[in-house]
């Protein structure tokens, strides 16, 4: 898809954007520990899907190598999630803006769109805590969902598989993040089936035959 010099521009001005905001956002922030942050730490097993204790147990075993301290690694850790979800914002707007040809305005209200809930936080949530530099989920669960929406809008408009293969890796990450994440694979289920259905018609058959001859 060729990209003209003033849309290449403007995708330049919210990667930009993205990558100050945050970048601001850790500076103010650094880290914050919330009242889930313990059981994530210690990988209790205790009700928690293991891919963000994981996530922090990489990044504690590398800082403890250098002796680097007890809660260094905690900076690394919300460095790491402001990229990702500053990443996750620019994707989610520039494939959305060229799936739709959405124009600037429309494209900048949706980077606004996905923006404002990363800041919600500091007004709705007791903690107060900007969510990119939390040390729970929800900071690896909101840039991970952003990415899997926009690739399955991609795979139901444009019908690629590897779309669809994408969406189903990023779903399984998310149902190792939370649990709650698992009702991913029934919305992948029927963006399958809307996207094929001569296949999902001729494997209905197939399984009506199957069942005659069982008889």
């Amino acid at each position: 898809m060729s990209i003209s010099k003033a849309d290449s521009k403007f995708e330049k001005i919210i990667l930009i954007l993205s990558l100050i905001i945050f970048a601001l956002t850790f500076m103010i922030y650094k880290y914050r520990l919330v009242p889930d942050s313990g059981g994530y730490i210690v990988m209790s097993a205790a009700g928690r899907e293991p891919l963000y204790p994981f996530f922090l147990f990489i990044f504690r075993s590398i800082f403890n190598l250098f002796n680097a301290g007890d809660d260094a690694y905690f900076y690394a850790v919300s460095i790491v999630q402001n990229l990702l979800v500053a990443y996750a914002i620019y994707f989610a707007v520039i494939n959305l803006r060229r799936l739709f040809k959405l124009n600037n305005f429309i494209s900048s209200l949706i980077f606004l769109i996905f923006l404002a809930p990363s800041f919600f936080t500091i007004i709705f949530s007791l903690t107060g805590v900007v969510m990119s530099c939390s040390i729970g989920t929800e900071a690896l669960t909101l840039p991970l969902y952003y990415i899997y929406f926009t690739i399955l809008i991609k795979f139901i408009l444009e019908h690629d598989i590897k779309d669809y293969i994408k969406a189903i890796i990023i779903s399984m990450l998310l149902a190792l993040t939370r649990g709650q994440m698992l009702m991913l694979f029934i919305i992948n289920f029927f963006a399958f089936i809307a996207v094929n259905k001569k296949f999902v018609r001729a494997l209905l058959i197939m399984l009506a035959c199957f069942a005659l001859t069982a008889l």
